[in-house]
């Protein structure tokens, strides 16, 4: 699965230096678009495009900010789009507040948390966060895409239904 990460810029912050770190630990096929191209903060060990070139990227596609949401939901190319806000800053401001609600509303978006504090602040637009991932761990994103893709294996299958359904419905041992 290639990742693909929409940052604003690799400038120094806290959110270059992190998503940085985890691209260059390896593992995955990483690609990182930047909104406005600046030179990294450190060496980065993938590749790193200007955010015009994402018309064709068709791998998991991460969006860190509130214009990046705004520009996949009119993507058709990825094959997942979450959006990770790493700052709720948008939500203080009042100019372009439709605009806003209907992207995080998106049912083209997943959205993730990057603590409770944030997934409290996602609900306050009436929107539940799929998942929690803290301070940017690739790790974490990759958990969850697999178990998202596992699931939507198990839907399509008539005989493991049941027995997924059955589980989740046991308590202390006893169907509830």
């Amino acid at each position: 699965m290639q990742i693909g990460i929409i940052v604003p810029h690799l400038a120094p912050a806290q959110l270059s230096y992190l998503v940085t770190q985890q691209v260059n630990q390896g593992g995955r096929d990483y690609v990182i678009f930047q909104e406005h191209p600046y030179p990294p903060i450190q060496r980065v060990r993938t590749a790193v495009l200007p955010i015009y070139e994402i018309t064709k990227f068709k791998g998991v596609l991460i969006g860190t900010d509130l214009s990046a949401a705004k520009y996949m939901v009119n993507l058709t190319a990825p094959s997942r789009k979450l959006f990770y806000p790493w700052h709720v800053e948008w939500m203080k401001h009042g100019n372009d507040y439709l605009s806003t609600v209907k992207t995080i509303m998106s049912p083209q978006l997943e959205v993730i948390a990057r603590s409770q504090s944030y997934a409290e602040q996602i609900r306050i637009m009436n929107r539940e966060p799929s998942a929690i991932i803290p301070d940017f761990n690739l790790g974490g994103f990759v958990r969850y895409c697999d178990e998202q893709e596992e699931v939507s294996r198990f839907i399509n299958k008539d005989d493991v239904i049941p027995r997924v359904l059955h589980e989740r419905k046991k308590y202390n041992g006893h169907l509830a």
